[in-house]
């Protein structure tokens, strides 16, 4: 049994002990905030030179090949870079305009079925007719529902259904299930003797699991790029649908109410490593 004495000898002993390690971990603390904060100041010495061998290296040779994805689209000028409409009246005019363009998302679809009798269609067919938000009816009533776009060849019986998305999600069914539930049911009444396919063209993947699971065909919009820029030559309009997908593919997601960055590829390391990903591991028989 110790003495008082001795126990307040003790705790005195135990304070210092105790102080010591305190002002140990601090300075231990420092030191590594010290080591952290000479890393960033390295990191943030070396990024303008890794952002500028980045950007020459992948960007700038494709810019210069495509020049015209350096001009402003009329889709970012008006400030509707993710507007759904707008993207379904472009891809209705490329599609009516220049089958090749057409029949290059098909073959890149996933899980399309009857893909290659539909490509046949297509390469067959004299003209189609493509459709942009054709209001449909339901035993002669209006169900709210609009297809995006409908291609029909009355001649050879075949009808395409394509559902586009931004980031909206497939909405609830008033007819079937869910939103292309419907669709596929107005298509079954409406084409009864026509080939049908589906497809779902979307630019968020939170879309991919239920288009499949309906079997829908399923298309991202790296493949929409894909599809357009390897059918040279290209009209004005493509050049400018062009340039606004760019926006959204070297952009990242954007919200509706998010302003569109003002430079087609921004000079950010993440930005040129989402536009390399995003768009130039996508493209296929294009020497760059």
């Amino acid at each position: 049994m110790p003495t008082p004495e001795q126990f307040h000898e003790l705790t005195a002993k135990l304070k210092i002990l105790v102080e010591k390690d305190k002002e140990q971990r601090i300075l231990a603390e420092a030191s590594l905030v010290n080591s952290q904060l000479d890393a960033l100041a390295k990191i943030k010495a070396l990024y303008p030179h890794e952002v500028d061998k980045n950007y020459n290296r992948y960007v700038a040779p494709f810019l210069d090949r495509y020049a015209f994805l350096k001009r402003p689209s009329c889709l970012a000028i008006i400030k509707k870079h993710a507007y759904e409409p707008a993207h379904t009246l472009y891809l209705a005019h490329l599609f009516e305009s220049n089958k090749a363009i057409l029949s290059a998302l098909i073959k890149s679809a996933e899980c399309l079925s009857g893909k290659d009798e539909l490509l046949q269609h297509i390469q067959a067919s004299e003209t189609y007719q493509v459709k942009a938000e054709e209001q449909i009816k339901d035993c002669g009533k209006i169900t709210g529902r609009i297809p995006d776009l409908t291609i029909t060849d009355e001649r050879n019986r075949w009808v395409l259904i394509i559902e586009n998305k931004i980031e909206s999600r497939f909405s609830d069914g008033r007819i079937g299930k869910n939103q292309i539930d419907d669709y596929r049911i107005y298509a079954e009444r409406t084409f009864p003797a026509y080939d049908r396919y589906y497809l779902t063209v979307s630019y968020s993947d939170c879309n991919r699991k239920d288009a499949l699971d309906n079997q829908w065909g399923y298309c991202d919009y790296c493949s929409v790029f894909n599809a357009i820029i390897q059918c040279e030559p290209l009209d004005r309009i493509a050049e400018d649908y062009l340039s606004a997908l760019m926006q959204l593919l070297c952009n990242g997601p954007h919200k509706r109410i998010q302003k569109p960055d003002t430079e087609q590829i921004p000079r950010q390391l993440v930005s040129i490593y989402q536009f390399y990903t995003n768009v130039i591991t996508q493209l296929k028989n294009i020497a760059l």
